[in-house]
C-alpha cells in the first residue's frame, strides 16, 4: 500500500477505492442508475448513497428478523464525500429531496412530512411528536451540521443535536422530555431516522472525522462512508443519457419510493427473514470480520440494514423496469446477502482508511 503521510495522500487513496458494482448490484439496475445519474450530471455512486438511507426510511418500522430477540430496522446513516463539481447537489435532489417532497409527500397530502428540514434538537423532537413516519435527513452540505455537534456551543440556547442523541436515533431508542410546572413527560417510545450527508472530503476528514473517531463513543461506527472522484459531465452526455432514460418504463425513483412506502407503512408491521443459507453466510462473515476489530463495532447491524434495503429496493426496481406487479418476498436469499456483504466489505475498508486521519 502506498504510504499515506498527509491529508492529500489520504483523499487520493480514498478516491481510488472503487465499488464492485458487478458484485452487489444487478446489471440492469446498475445500468439504469448510471444513465439516470449521468442525465442529471452526477455519478451513480452519489445517487446510491442518497437512495440507501431514503429507502431505509421509507421501510418505516419494518424489521429483518435474525431470531426472535434479534431484529433490525433499515434506518441507516450515510456520508458521501466528493470534490466540488462532482454532482453532490443533483445526487441529493434526485435520490431523496425531489421524489420525497415534490412527489411522495404531495401525493400523501395532509401535511405529511418524511424529509426532515429542521436539523435542531427541538425541531426533530417536535417531528416525532407529530409524525408516525420514519424520517430521512438529507443534508447537501453537512460539514456545518456535524461541526455544531462535535464542537458544541456553550450557549444555553444551543439546539444542535448531540452525538449521544444521534447514536440513539440510529438505535431507535425512546425520546422523552419533561415539560411544564407539573413535570409532564412527553415524547415517543420509538425515535429513529435515516441520514445522508454530502460534502467535500479534505476539510471533513481533518475537522469532522478525526474528531468523531477521537471521541471513541460509537458515533463514527454508525456511519457508512464513501469517497469518490469528480465527474466530468458534459452537456452532450447529459442530453444523451436523458434521451436513453426516456426509453425506460421508469425515469425517476418516484414510483419505486411510492410503492416501498405504501407496502411498509400500513397498520401491520412487515417482518423479513433470512433464508437458512443467507443466515449461515451472515454469521460466517460477521464471525470473521468482527473478531478483534474494535472499529467494526456496528458492522453486524449495518450489514443487516443494507441487506434489507437492497432486498426491497432491487425487487421494486426490477418490477418497475419490467412493468410487473406483485409483493416483495419476505424471505431474503443468499444471493442478496452476498451482494450486501460485498458492499459492506468495501465500505469497511474505506472506514479503516479514514481512521488513519488520526495519525496524520
Amino acid at each position: 500500500m502506498e504510504e499515506i503521510t498527509n491529508i492529500d495522500d489520504l483523499v487520493t487513496k480514498l478516491s481510488s477505492v472503487e465499488l464492485a458494482w458487478e458484485e452487489f448490484c444487478p446489471n440492469e439496475i446498475t445500468e439504469w442508475l448510471d444513465i439516470f445519474s449521468r442525465s442529471y450530471g452526477t455519478r451513480k455512486e452519489l445517487t446510491l448513497f442518497g437512495l440507501l438511507p431514503t429507502v431505509g426510511a421509507l421501510l418505516g418500522r419494518s424489521e429483518l428478523r435474525l431470531f426472535s430477540t434479534h431484529k433490525e430496522r433499515a434506518n441507516i446513516y450515510c456520508i458521501a464525500l466528493a470534490p466540488s463539481g462532482a454532482g453532490k447537489t443533483p445526487a441529493a435532489q434526485i435520490s431523496c429531496s425531489h421524489p420525497i417532497v415534490s412527489y411522495l409527500e404531495t401525493k400523501l397530502g395532509d401535511g405529511k412530512q418524511i424529509l426532515v428540514d429542521n436539523f435542531s434538537s427541538s425541531g426533530l423532537f417536535n417531528y416525532f411528536l407529530n409524525e408516525k413516519s420514519l424520517p430521512v435527513m438529507c443534508i447537501d452540505e453537512c460539514q456545518g451540521f456535524f461541526h455544531k455537534m462535535l464542537y458544541p456551543s456553550k450557549s444555553a440556547n444551543d439546539q444542535a443535536l448531540t452525538m449521544e442523541r444521534m447514536c440513539k436515533l440510529y438505535d431507535g431508542d425512546a425520546w422523552y422530555s419533561v415539560k411544564g410546572s407539573k413535570g409532564k413527560r412527553i415524547g415517543t417510545q420509538f425515535a429513529t431516522m435515516s441520514l445522508i450527508g454530502y460534502t467535500a472530503p479534505k476539510i471533513f476528514l481533518q475537522k469532522i472525522w478525526g474528531k468523531a473517531v477521537e471521541n471513541k463513543n460509537g458515533f463514527a461506527d454508525r456511519f457508512l462512508v464513501f469517497c469518490c472522484k469528480g465527474a466530468d459531465a458534459s452537456m452532450e452526455d447529459k442530453e444523451e443519457c436523458s434521451e436513453r432514460l426516456d426509453e425506460y418504463p421508469i425515469s425517476s425513483l418516484e414510483s419505486v419510493y411510492e410503492k416501498v412506502y405504501a407496502d411498509h407503512n400500513s397498520a401491520e408491521q412487515v417482518e423479513y427473514t433470512l433464508s437458512a443459507s443467507a443466515k449461515e453466510l451472515y454469521r460466517k462473515f460477521i464471525g470473521q470480520t468482527t473478531e478483534g476489530h474494535e472499529n467494526d463495532a456496528k458492522v453486524a447491524k449495518n450489514l443487516l440494514k443494507l441487506t434489507l434495503i437492497l432486498h426491497v429496493f432491487y425487487d421494486r426496481m426490477k418490477k418497475g423496469l419490467e412493468s410487473s406487479l406483485g409483493p416483495t418476498p419476505r424471505s431474503i436469499s443468499q444471493a442478496t446477502m452476498k451482494m450486501a456483504i460485498s458492499l459492506c466489505s468495501t465500505l469497511s475498508h474505506i472506514k479503516a482508511l479514514m481512521d488513519l486521519v488520526s495519525t496524520l
